[in-house]
């Protein structure tokens, strides 16, 4: 099941198992820009339970946000986000053309 605000920004996402028992609720917390940055996760497994993840975003524009629906922070942020080790080379309009990520690369390309 999900949650959504005004904005219709995905605000809470609560899963259950097969029977009827849950077992995740996470809640989604955006910046001005429409950028996921915290996810606080209120039951899940042990290594996870009641922690909150924080995100930090470069101005560069999501390839992936309004293209693949999938509930997490990296495609519902309108912004690529930032992390060690990771950089992004960008053509004009603030689409990336390139992703380095600890050693590796990728290139993209749009139709």
């Amino acid at each position: 099941m999900y949650e959504y605000d005004a904005q219709g920004q995905m605000t809470k996402m609560i899963r259950y198992n097969s029977n009827q028992v849950l077992t995740l609720t996470q809640t989604l917390t955006y910046d001005a820009r429409g950028d996921v940055v915290a996810v606080k996760s209120s039951v899940a497994s042990p290594d996870l339970a009641y922690r909150t993840f924080h995100y930090d975003y470069d101005n560069g524009r999501n390839p992936y946000f309004n293209r693949i629906y999938f509930a997490s922070a990296f495609f519902l942020s309108r912004n690529n986000q930032l992390a060690p080790g990771l950089t992004y080379e960008y053509r004009s309009d603030g689409l990336p053309t390139h992703i380095r990520q600890n050693g590796g690369s990728t290139e993209l390309t749009y139709y």
